[in-house]
């Protein structure tokens, strides 16, 4: 019944477009419910048979892909609308909903991780001392859980009511796509002048998912300006599930998802709309999909597997790094795994070293190298469909798949591009000091970072090689392996920025709860410690402050230390309640989000008095406006988006203006002169022309200056100006003598 509903809302607000703020809120719950239920129905339908963190994350990976292939679709032909879109959405969902919604036949792997999860007992009955540990570790992960989700809720009910801001390239390339895609209904890119003009050609998979939560709303921004919220979310289920394979318990798990979200720059970028969050949890699904495909070779793991990784290509080209070394990574396991059935070895592995290759050797002993090439096919086929598009318009328009990097291999060029945009012009950042943004006094991650997670990810690799937990070995070793690629491949000019590294750091703390399970019961007395720091951090770096947050808080993590050492009594209660409550929770908070739709749009552009300024001059109605200087147009499409922000060209090559399929690559911006652009000003039909300033400026601003007979300065500030496109002046007829 509920995807049935779902399906109709959909189709209601695609069809009937609903302006009251409430509706679109439901509209905007029913696509997030329904495209849940269709990655959920593709991990029953593949048989994927995984325990439940992984269909979690598997779930929202096929959510996630849906989403974006159905989206890019609809704009490489022209129709990117929000009612097209709703209405595949629910055709889609009304189509599942005859398909079994959860997948029955995991027990095995279930019965496996469970198994896991006592791997520490030295004996079959725990001691007395194991089992008060245990309990008192179940307490605090338990109320850590609740200050962590509380802090979070928090700061998000405060950075509700602040102007709009985010991450570092938010105003820049990624909401402006959304606008510009809102405006023209396909997928071209803008252009920009100054600053990093690259971004027109870079993957759109985050950006694709800004436009889908603006697809409810039409005209506001209000959830697609947190498009990462998801996939922070989601990323600690997937640095849970990344750590149950290795053999983790479930207490441990919750530590390593504790001791990623505690980190500054984690928390703070989850309100955002970049990619850094994306690429982390497309990482974590992938590196999830590999050692699922190792420990058991089967084709819907393979469709797993290919879509996180087409996925994860799509959210950056950085992330190629990371796909190659997922890839290298399920090589080794799958090696590994051949090896050890080849050789008919029946013994169990270490308790708790390697839990992947424990998990298989219950599983089938049939010959695993049949499903290989089939396997293999499926996960390029499933790659290229969830990530390839951006590549292969590259391809078709400017013949390199990942242009403006030049690719060259045994000094060939195979590839050509922009020099200067390449990596090896990234080279001239000398003054990077790894060790003061790893472990100084005030690095870059956290202050219990380099006493917890640094060593972790040092030392978890030897011991587990030491062990010969060869799997667990590797997968422990990818941390390093991830920031040495970043550190010596020069990937960024933003090299002392931890948004690069997120996955890194995930797997860091799924290496420091991989080392305390080692450790039994003085592991478990570890972690406890460790949460209960985590605990405070949580209350005091959230800035938990007010009596009612105070107490709120107080309350909410007492009843959860309650709950949690009573634990067996109400078990299968919370077990039943879980959804219910879940959806209950998830309801409120999207209708609250619809409530304060309004609120919201007054307050957007007040962190810009330039934008204030523009919104007052075209009375909120809409105008053509030509922008100039560097690359942060974002808030000048107005508070409903509703004004067409244009960088004028300078050339009349208008089609060159944007980047589309097809397209030329090259900058419409050649030398020029004040005539030529205003003759483009006119064609494109500018109101206005905003400014910002800097110290290297494009000419526009002194052609301005210079003719005030067309252009007439109606704001101005420090950093920003705002000019107006007067009628061409009467020229009146000569006198007869």
């Amino acid at each position: 019944m509920a995807p049935w509903l779902a399906a109709g809302v959909l189709a209601s607000g695609a069809l009937g477009a609903p302006h009251d703020r409430r509706l679109q809120a439901v509209v905007l719950l029913a696509l997030l419910f329904g495209l849940w239920r269709i990655g959920s129905a593709l991990v029953a339908l593949l048989r994927l048979e995984l325990t439940l963190p992984s269909r979690i994350v598997a779930a929202f990976a096929f959510a996630a892909a849906f989403g974006s292939v159905a989206a890019t679709w609809l704009g490489h032909f022209a129709v990117l609308r929000a009612a097209p879109f709703l209405l595949v959405v629910a055709a889609a969902v009304f189509t599942v909903s005859w398909l079994p919604e959860t997948v029955a036949d995991s027990r095995r792997s279930e019965a496996g991780a469970e198994a896991v999860e006592l791997a520490g007992d030295a004996s079959p009955s725990r001691s007395r001392a194991r089992a008060l540990a245990d309990r008192i570790e179940t307490v605090v992960a338990v109320s850590t859980s609740a200050a962590m989700v509380f802090g979070y809720a928090v700061e998000a009910l405060r950075r509700f009511g602040l102007p709009l801001h985010g991450g570092p390239d938010d105003l820049s390339y990624h909401l402006s796509a959304v606008a510009v895609w809102q405006r023209w209904s396909d997928l071209r890119m803008m252009k920009f002048s100054m600053g990093d003009w690259g971004t027109a050609f870079y993957p759109i998979l985050p950006e694709l998912s800004g436009w889908a939560l603006l697809a409810p709303f039409r005209d506001s921004d209000v959830a697609a300006r947190w498009s990462e919220l998801p996939y922070a979310l989601f990323s600690l289920v997937a640095v849970a599930a990344v750590a149950r394979r290795l053999g983790v318990g479930r207490r441990a798990a919750l530590l390593a998802a504790a001791l990623y979200g505690a980190l500054r720059l984690v928390a703070t970028l989850t309100f955002a709309a970049g990619n850094d969050h994306v690429t982390a949890f497309c990482t974590l699904a992938a590196l999830d999909a590999a050692l699922a495909c190792a420990e058991r070779p089967r084709l819907g793991r393979f469709a797993y597997l290919g879509t996180a990784l087409g996925l994860l290509v799509a959210s950056k080209y950085l992330a190629i790094y990371n796909a190659i070394t997922v890839l290298v990574v399920f090589a080794v396991a799958y090696a590994l795994r051949a090896t050890h059935h080849a050789a008919g070895a029946t013994a169990q592995p270490p308790a708790a070293v390697d839990a992947t290759s424990r998990i298989a050797s219950v599983g089938d002993k049939h010959c695993v190298s049949s499903r290989l090439l089939p396997g293999i096919a499926v996960l390029f086929v499933t790659l290229a469909v969830a990530g390839g598009y951006s590549y292969l318009r590259n391809w078709v328009s400017t013949g390199n798949p990942v242009y403006p990097q030049p690719v060259r291999v045994a000094g060939v060029e195979l590839f050509a591009g922009r020099e200067e945009l390449s990596l090896g012009a990234r080279r001239g950042d000398e003054g990077f000091d790894s060790w003061e943004f790893l472990a100084g006094p005030d690095n870059a991650f956290a202050g219990f970072f380099p006493f917890t997670l640094l060593p972790a990810a040092l030392l978890a690799p030897l011991f587990a090689a030491w062990r010969r937990g060869w799997i667990a070995a590797v997968v422990l070793a990818l941390p390093a392996a991830l920031f040495l690629e970043f550190l010596f491949f020069y990937l960024t000019w933003d090299r002392g920025n931890i948004r690069y590294v997120f996955a890194a750091a995930a797997l860091a703390a799924i290496a420091f709860a991989w080392l305390t399970q080692q450790l039994g019961v003085a592991g478990s007395w570890l972690r406890s410690m460790t949460l209960v720091v985590l605990l405070f951090r949580y209350v005091r770096w959230l800035e938990v402050r007010g009596a009612w947050e105070l107490f709120v808080a107080v309350l909410l993590v007492a009843a959860a230390a309650l709950a949690a050492w009573s634990w067996p009594r109400w078990r299968d209660l919370a077990h039943a309640a879980a959804k219910p409550l879940l959806a209950v929770a998830a309801a409120a908070a999207v209708l609250a989000l619809g409530c304060n739709v309004d609120r919201y749009q007054r307050t957007k552009l007040a962190g810009s008095p330039a934008a204030v300024a523009l919104e007052r001059l075209t009375g909120g109605r809409g105008a053509t406006v030509g922008y100039v200087g560097l690359n942060q147009p974002y808030l000048f499409f107005g508070s409903r988006l509703q004004n067409d922000v244009r960088i004028v060209p300078r050339s009349f090559n208008l089609r060159a203006e944007h980047y589309r399929w097809g397209s030329t690559p090259d900058r419409p911006y050649p030398r020029s002169t004040y005539r030529r652009w205003l003759g483009v000003v006119k064609t494109l039909g500018i109101d206005y022309v905003v400014v910002v300033r800097s110290p290297d400026e494009d000419p526009e601003r002194s052609w301005m200056a210079n003719h005030w007979e067309r252009f007439r300065r109606v704001y101005a500030d420090g950093e920003t100006e705002v000019w107006k496109l007067l009628p061409a002046p009467e020229v009146s007829a000569p006198r007869r003598r």
